[in-house]
């Protein structure tokens, strides 16, 4: 008899809301979208909306992550259900 397969919760995937963006890099509006894997762990993906550039980073806690690119409380996580679709504003043309 095999040994019971312990259950993994799926990612949970979430947006990242900046409201005020006092180093005026990214914006405000959705930034960038991630998921907080079973771990704890986050992966993060900048949308690149006023730099043009996208980027990815992992940080080991949502903690982590709010701690560097949370801006004093200017930002927020909006947890979304699998599939869902965050607006954000169209990427500039250059």
């Amino acid at each position: 008899m095999s040994a019971p397969v312990e259950a993994i919760p799926a990612p949970r995937p979430f947006a990242l809301r900046r409201w005020a963006d006092p180093t005026g890099v990214s914006g405000t509006g959705i930034v960038a979208h991630g998921v907080q894997w079973f771990d704890g762990r986050i992966e993060l993906r900048w949308i690149g909306t006023t730099t043009g550039v996208t980027s990815s980073c992992s940080y080991d806690s949502m903690e982590d992550m709010l701690r560097v690119h949370g801006h004093g409380g200017h930002t927020e996580v909006a947890w979304l259900s699998v599939g869902s679709e965050v607006r954000c504003p169209p990427r500039a043309h250059t």
